[in-house]
């Protein structure tokens, strides 16, 4: 199909299943504008990770706890298995695995100008910086690991405050209150029967996050255009898709990334049940 290319998730995961055990506890599908990954437990983190990009989280197996930092105060995120959740830019956290679970995160390539950070608190309560650094993150895997070392190599002689930048590149979010995580399934059994009658429904109206569009699509056809990145990933029923002059299926439990300055369309079939990810890099800037 032109280069696309369609995964089964749960018979990838199955493939890969090695690849969500530590050390690495982590597996990408896709990484180019979107990364598509899966992570596995067990995985604590002592530090928080503040960037530019937001993210998407959806618990296959079992639950995770994800600290953040929401306007001054530390808030544990509670992620339970079925459920997703939606983290603003610039947000501060921390996530934690544990063992035998499995969780799907959607995040953004950083662009040249961007900043994360990586942060150590003094206290449980996160209420002083002990250590922070600022560095570009083009691949999470690699890019965290110096930053790490750095931080247990220093760690013995700290002094409270004296590693934090007093003119950061990255402006922390304090003011946002992020919404609760909420169970999918649920969602789409109470949004059932305006799906079934062709609507195509925003999974997250009036979220405070402006990156990410997530729309959950009824049956119906469409012809679609996007300058960026779009992720499918039908949830019930079978749709057609073409693109390029190719048609191919795409069943429940089955993905697929369309690439940008794509021409395609869709016929869903009557019944079926689909989601669609798209991550705009400007939607949290201010101008």
């Amino acid at each position: 199909m032109s280069g696309l290319v369609v995964y089964g998730l749960k018979e990838w995961c199955e493939v890969n299943k090695e690849e969500f055990l530590p050390p690495v506890c982590a597996k990408l599908m896709h990484k180019d504008d979107l990364s598509i990954m899966f992570v596995g437990g067990p995985n604590v983190r002592t530090d928080f990770h503040v960037e530019e990009g937001s993210e998407f989280f959806y618990m296959v197996k079992g639950d995770m706890l994800l600290p953040t930092i929401q306007r001054g105060k530390k808030v544990e995120v509670s992620i339970k298995e079925g459920e997703v959740f939606l983290l603003p830019s610039r947000i501060p956290h921390s996530p934690q695995r544990v063992a035998d679970t499995l969780g799907l995160v959607i995040e953004r390539r950083r662009t040249t100008d961007e900043s994360d950070c990586l942060r150590w608190y003094t206290d449980q309560n996160c209420t002083q910086i002990m250590w922070e650094k600022y560095f570009y993150c083009d691949d999470l895997g690699r890019d965290l690991v110096p930053v790490v070392k750095e931080y247990y190599s220093l760690k013995d002689s700290l002094v409270p405050g004296q590693y934090v930048c007093d003119n950061p590149p990255l402006k922390q979010d304090v003011d946002t209150e992020v919404p609760a995580p909420f169970n999918l399934h649920k969602w789409i059994d109470e949004h059932r029967g305006e799906l079934y009658d062709g609507k195509t429904l925003n999974l997250f109206p009036g979220h405070p996050d402006k990156e990410f569009e997530i729309l959950i699509a009824g049956h119906g056809k469409s012809d679609n255009h996007s300058d960026i990145e779009t992720w499918l990933y039908q949830l019930h029923g079978n749709i057609s898709l073409t693109i390029d002059g190719q048609t191919t299926q795409l069943k429940a439990g089955e993905c697929l990334i369309i690439p940008a300055n794509k021409h395609y369309s869709v016929h869903r079939e009557p019944q079926s049940i689909g989601m669609i990810v798209k991550q705009n890099p400007k939607g949290n800037k201010k101008n």
